[in-house]
């Protein structure tokens, strides 16, 4: 029982990095605590929780049958959570390594991580990354839902296809930024327009290859159910790529 491991520089299959402690508790309950700081290279908690789970299983609880317990503790301002709580506990569909959703933390689990001596600082071992020159640019983009790729849908569509996504697009169009989107909207609604700035549907868009997705399929499915006309996106491209009509801003 106890905090077993604690790795300032911890490294996913030598592409990610944060701060990972590894805790059991008195029912044998195994936990992974994941500090991500600013300067750890960290691009998306929902997209690469997968990786930090199942490496966190096979460095620290190599002979559990069950993957262990994993919690974010987000130190880097722009990797917050949706309404910018700082920990967070990743849920995965049943018996897959398939991410489902990131909720607060349980208090009660806050509360046992630091009984059992969790810190949540960045670590006096953190050398903060320096990323190298800039190859690759991400644009913000207007884009006809008829342009987007294919779809491979896992999950169950049912939940995407509540909103109505043509409104949300217009509504986020509108806005500018999520900050401006407008009080008072339908949860539902103003759930979906949020969501296209702070979870952005991504494509990746390199020279020679197909267009892919990034993030957020099953929404683009959703849409092209809907009739939807146009959407925003977030595409990545290389850094000398010509414009694209739809272009909006330059984000990184």
């Amino acid at each position: 029982m106890g905090r077993s491991a604690d790795h300032h520089m911890w490294e996913v299959y030598g592409l990610y990095s944060a701060r990972a402690q590894a805790f059991r508790d008195e029912s044998g309950r195994a936990l992974a605590l994941i500090t991500v700081r600013d300067g750890d290279r960290v691009i998306s908690r929902s997209s690469e929780a997968s990786a930090f789970r199942k490496c966190a299983w096979m460095d620290f609880f190599p002979r559990d049958h069950e993957p262990p317990t994993l919690i974010f503790n987000v130190l880097n301002p722009r990797l917050r959570f949706n309404g910018n709580s700082s920990i967070g506990t990743v849920e995965f569909y049943p018996g897959s390594e398939v991410f489902r959703r990131i909720q607060d933390t349980d208090p009660a689990d806050v509360e046992l991580l630091n009984r059992l001596g969790a810190e949540w600082d960045e670590g006096s071992g953190f050398i903060p990354y320096v990323p190298p020159p800039r190859s690759h640019v991400l644009i913000l983009r207007r884009i006809p839902v008829s342009e987007l790729p294919a779809s491979n849908i896992y999950e169950d569509m049912e939940p995407f296809m509540k909103a109505d996504w043509a409104e949300a697009v217009a509504i986020a169009l509108r806005a500018g930024r999520r900050e401006d989107i407008p009080e008072g909207l339908p949860r539902v609604l103003a759930d979906a327009a949020g969501c296209l700035y702070y979870d952005p549907m991504g494509l990746i868009r390199l020279p020679g290859e197909e267009v892919r997705w990034m993030n957020g399929q099953h929404r683009g499915e959703a849409m092209r159910r809907q009739g939807v006309v146009e959407t925003l996106v977030q595409e990545t491209r290389t850094i000398g790529a010509p414009p694209l009509p739809g272009d909006i801003q330059r984000i990184i």
